[in-house]
């Protein structure tokens, strides 16, 4: 760690950190911890255009995952899962986002009708938080709504989200601290750069050049920030606020957000996190993609119509916008270099929406994408298809195991998933 004038930064892993070889025999290298991430693509999805071609390693990516390809080898794409199949609630949107990552059984509701547990980020972060600077982190595009149910996938209990940070300034601050209160007029690094300094001479090669390109991604974030909030200041939009930090362009804003991500977990300010691409049931326009409709219109399509047929077409080009920025993530997880390899081969990233067919409001069968290796403890490269009726939250309590939380049960899950190794 390095300390100076109350700031603390983590730094990524590096060679100087691994045991030194003992005179007899060689000290087991400490690895790398495990991250678990969860990426919430709101509104469900075009089904037609998500689901892969063939099983096993042999498969072939549908022309929504097409982006993925280069990592196709890093993707477990998991099908026939049900998002809480018996329960019932008195808006699926709701249903979708809230309960999607929650432990309460099916039928224990909270005020408004949703079973709003603490979900299993949550549960994960109570048992390594104190380990890191955050115990978790929890991320956005969207500001709050005033149903919060479609605001948020992370509850500490019933009807108590964790809430959701979408203005990068914010996650910065919250991510290395203001202990002066004047981290906005003067960059992060400058309170550390006498501490950085001291530690080089005791690096290597490896190391220096490491060390180097980390500083470079805090700075180049900073000024990122820095430029995003003087474009939006000068930003002139109608009955628009533009909050602090937020760029105009919305794919810039995930970007950004996506960078802020993988800076928390290479820093190890946190190893759980969520982030809600949108909230459920947005309306977001995608005029960059020739979409002047909004995303939850288009999702209420009659496939029996043209219009509808129409809809189902810019509902897929949707979806692949927001899986080519899920992919911009993966890029800078690999990118990361830590210990013999990377970011990715130790995090669980899932990527998942709380409804597969949008137009039905239908939790069976939901898009899951897992990236990542935990560890070594998941063999991706496959499409993975379960028998009808399988939760879930058996993924859940699959992925809980390997973050050394041990449950005999989640939401309606009924065991452990089988197919994550070979």
């Amino acid at each position: 760690m390095l300390r100076a004038s109350g700031v603390t930064l983590a730094l990524p892993w590096l060679e100087a950190m691994q045991p030194r070889r003992a005179a007899f025999g060689a000290a087991a290298a400490a690895a790398p911890p495990r991250r678990l991430v969860f990426i919430y693509a709101s509104t469900g999805v075009a089904v037609p255009s998500w689901t892969p071609v063939g099983e096993g390693a042999d498969y072939q990516l549908s022309p929504t995952l097409e982006p993925l390809a280069k990592f196709k080898n890093d993707l477990l794409v998991v099908g026939g899962l049900d998002h809480r199949r018996e329960d019932r609630a008195s808006n699926e949107h709701d249903m979708a986002s809230s309960t999607l990552l929650s432990t309460a059984p099916i039928g224990e509701r909270d005020r408004a009708t949703y079973a709003t547990g603490i979900t299993v980020d949550q549960m994960a972060a109570r048992k390594i938080g104190e380990q890191t600077r955050l115990p978790s982190l929890e991320l956005g595009c969207d500001s709050n709504s005033s149903r919060m149910h479609i605001s948020n996938v992370s509850w500490r209990g019933p009807a108590q989200p964790m809430g959701r940070e979408f203005r990068p300034r914010q996650v910065f601050a919250r991510m290395f601290g203001d202990p002066r209160a004047d981290l906005y007029r003067r960059s992060i690094l400058d309170y550390v750069a006498d501490g950085a300094r001291r530690l080089e001479p005791s690096l290597g090669q490896t190391d220096r050049r490491k060390l180097d390109e980390y500083f470079e991604s805090i700075r180049e974030i900073e000024k990122r920030i820095a430029a995003a909030e003087r474009h939006g200041r000068d930003l002139k939009v109608p009955d628009v606020e533009i909050p602090e930090g937020v760029p105009g362009d919305f794919s810039e804003h995930l970007k950004l957000m996506c960078d802020l991500l993988v800076l928390a977990l290479r820093t190890d300010v946190t190893r759980i996190a969520t982030f809600m691409f949108a909230n459920e049931s947005d309306d977001h326009a995608f005029p960059q993609l020739g979409i002047p409709e909004g995303h939850h219109t288009l999702s209420h399509y009659n496939p029996e119509t043209a219009e509808g047929r129409e809809h189902l077409v810019k509902l897929q080009k949707v979806d692949r916008f927001y899986v080519e920025h899920f992919r911009y993530l993966l890029e800078k997880l690999r990118g990361s270099r830590e210990g013999e390899t990377d970011l990715l081969d130790h995090s669980m990233v899932v990527y998942a929406s709380g409804l597969s067919y949008p137009n039905k409001h239908s939790r069976i069968d939901i898009p899951v994408v897992l990236a990542g290796r935990g560890g070594r403890t998941i063999d991706p490269g496959r499409h993975v298809r379960h028998p009808a009726g399988t939760p879930f939250s058996n993924l859940l309590l699959s992925l809980l195991d390997r973050m050394d939380v041990k449950l005999d049960r989640v939401s309606d899950s009924t065991g452990r998933l089988t197919g994550l190794t070979v």
